[in-house]
């Protein structure tokens, strides 16, 4: 979500870019339950900068 700032810091420092940003729907449709009118952000890598998954021991 856009609020939240630790996690668009932690993909941006992945290589993560913002592609897409649209309302989140409320939880359950109960528009109460939502602080606000947050935003959800697609983060996506381009094809080289994705982290790689450790696989070693």
């Amino acid at each position: 979500m856009e609020q939240n700032s630790a996690a668009r810091q932690f993909h941006g420092a992945l290589g993560g870019t913002c592609v897409e940003k649209a309302p989140v729907p409320p939880p359950g449709g109960v528009p109460a339950r939502l602080h606000g009118a947050p935003d959800m952000l697609r983060v996506a890598w381009s094809g080289t900068s994705f982290p790689a998954r450790r696989t070693g021991r």
